[in-house]
């Protein structure tokens, strides 16, 4: 029998360096990738494989759509304008869910983040709803499940 999986609406939580994020656009996303291969592989003489971790394998890269001129945005722009130079970025992405009746949380553990760069702005004239896409790469995103 196939397990039952509810995702609340509200149950997914952003923090950096002690802040939560709560400044996202209705209905948008938290993208987070994984640009470098986990482990690389060469061929060797007489059908031999060597496979090892690569150091770049936990490299994970985050954009987030922030609502311009809102909390997140004010928190984000010293370290999109400063660099590294203003710290880095560590915290979780946490994710709330049910199996089967029964309470689990997802988590991403960040540490070194920097942004990659500055957000583009473009200004909307019709509705007002702007949002900033900020990028940002971590050295180091953990999933526990």
């Amino acid at each position: 029998m196939a397990s039952q999986i509810t995702i609340p609406v509200e149950g997914t939580t952003l923090t950096l360096n002690g802040y939560a994020f709560n400044s996202f656009a209705d209905g948008d996303t938290i993208a987070l990738t994984f640009p470098n291969e986990k482990t690389g592989h060469t061929l060797g003489t007489n059908q031999t494989t060597v496979i090892k971790d690569k150091l770049n394998g936990d490299v994970g890269e985050m954009a987030l759509n922030i609502i311009k001129y809102g909390n997140d945005d004010i928190f984000l722009n010293p370290y999109a304008e400063n660099g590294a130079s203003a710290g880095l970025l560590n915290g979780t992405l946490q994710r709330n869910f049910t199996r089967d009746g029964e309470d689990f949380v997802e988590s991403y553990d960040l540490s070194g983040g920097t942004i990659t760069t500055k957000p583009d702005n473009t200004i909307n004239t019709q509705d007002g709803e702007e949002v900033l896409v900020y990028n940002i790469r971590f050295a180091f995103a953990k999933r526990v499940i």
